[in-house]
């Protein structure tokens, strides 16, 4: 769908609706999601100028657009962009609400010290080549940020999320999910999310562990558009 005006858009679920705050979904049961690779058509390189030139005569001058900012075509702003806000919201109530979330995601040596939740940062080597049960907890979860001392990095809630379940950048609403149940997201049942099976063994395995036979996402489900 393309939204007229000043700037031009393309969005698509699950993509947050700027007025009403909730997600776009699908009408048809018939999705994108269901059409194999080998059914769609391959597009030609000179597609965005072809496009281009056809929307010409409806008042689109892609000419001037590239004039007026040369840095939307590759670096979209969107600081101000209703997604951004989204995300930043996301965070902010992660970090208000530490204690809801990061204790599900059975980090080594994870504790509370204070307002802070300290543990190690697994899915890095230590920089000393120590084993992971002699490491420091130099990963430091608090309402100020989010930082590991050992490399001097800072993340934000939902960087910690998907580098702990190793959800890739391409499963993002499945990380999204995840931390805005811990939070209490009230996320439209129209709205689906589909994992890999790399991330469903993963967390699986965490929700095992947490039992005791395993790890500790009981409101985290998959679901499909």
């Amino acid at each position: 769908m393309c939204r007229g005006g000043a700037r031009k858009q393309t969005v698509l679920p699950p993509s947050i609706h700027p007025d009403t705050g909730e997600p776009y979904f699908w009408w048809s049961d018939e999705t994108l999601l269901d059409v194999g690779l080998p059914a769609l058509t391959e597009l030609p390189d000179d597609i965005a100028e072809r496009i281009g030139e056809v929307l010409r005569h409806f008042g689109y001058d892609p000419d001037g657009d590239r004039a007026a900012d040369p840095t939307v075509a590759d670096h979209p702003d969107t600081s101000s962009s209703h997604t951004s806000n989204f995300f930043r919201k996301l965070n902010e109530d992660a970090l208000a609400r530490i204690e809801v979330w990061a204790p599900k995601l059975n980090l080594p040596k994870g504790r509370f010290l204070g307002r802070v939740y300290r543990a190690v940062a697994p899915w890095r080597a230590s920089g000393s080549g120590r084993a992971m049960s002699r490491r420091s907890a130099n990963l430091s979860i608090s309402p100020g940020g989010i930082e590991d001392f050992g490399t001097g990095e800072r993340f934000t809630a939902l960087n910690i999320v998907m580098k702990t379940l190793q959800i890739p950048e391409v499963e993002l609403d499945a990380a999204v999910q995840w931390l805005g149940g811990c939070l209490g997201y009230d996320f439209s049942p129209n709205i689906t999310l589909t994992m890999g099976p790399k991330t469903l063994a993963i967390i699986a395995e965490r929700e095992r562990r947490a039992r005791g036979d395993g790890s500790g996402h009981p409101g985290f489900h998959r679901s499909r558009l």
